[in-house]
């Protein structure tokens, strides 16, 4: 849906501000100016961004990714408080219940499945492969891994490496030109992020940490 890789990659780092929106509201937790403004800086961005000609094109794309930020929150809130479950267990009931889900929804919303697999090339199995190893158990594993060991100030602002990561593949494999729209508004939302992130640390407030998918 989406007509480049960058501006997708930085939206989805709402789920930050949209966790703190939603422990203020869910969890009675106050903030400060700083996260306060930090979360208006991080919203400004993602609206500076969708004036980038590409992003005006498939506005449908950037609204679809800051809606499942909100889910994201949830549900990384609840994993924040979950207890006496290891990662690879949080992985493996996330299969689990996943697989009937999207059985389901494939059967409403999809046709030819059995042809699609039948005539698989080597990209999307490659895909699929690196989403599950890569993508969850290394991914995702090494994330909880550092959480148990490490000071979440340390951790999460590791999560904004990721749209660097993105936007550079974006421009160096699918040949994405980012514009002033995507820059100036990506720096806003990135360094909004940060803020709510290392504010929310210092003040020993739990911050989401991204789901596994």
């Amino acid at each position: 849906m989406s007509g480049d890789v960058s501006s997708a990659a930085i939206a989805t780092q709402l789920f930050i501000p949209f966790g703190a929106i939603l422990a203020i509201i869910f969890l009675g937790e106050r903030i400060g100016v700083w996260r306060t403004s930090a979360i208006a800086v991080a919203f400004t961005g993602t609206v500076v961004i969708s004036f980038d000609p590409v992003v005006v094109d498939h506005l449908d794309a950037l609204l679809v990714v800051v809606i499942s930020a909100v889910p994201m929150a949830i549900t990384t809130i609840m994993l924040r408080r979950l207890t006496g479950v290891g990662p690879m267990q949080v992985q493996a009931w996330t299969a689990v219940v996943g697989i009937p889900s999207y059985l389901v929804l494939t059967l409403l919303f999809e046709s030819g499945q059995i042809e699609a697999i039948r005539t698989a090339t080597l990209a999307p199995v490659a895909g699929i492969v690196y989403a599950a190893i890569a993508g969850s158990i290394v991914g995702h594993g090494g994330l909880y891994f550092l959480l148990k060991r490490y000071p979440v100030t340390w951790v999460n602002p590791l999560f904004l490496l990721a749209p660097v990561f993105a936007i550079f593949f974006g421009v160096t494999v699918y040949g994405d030109q980012p514009t002033i729209q995507i820059l100036v508004g990506g720096f806003m939302t990135i360094a909004g992020v940060a803020i709510i992130a290392i504010r929310s640390a210092r003040k020993g407030v739990p911050v989401p940490e991204k789901a596994a998918p």
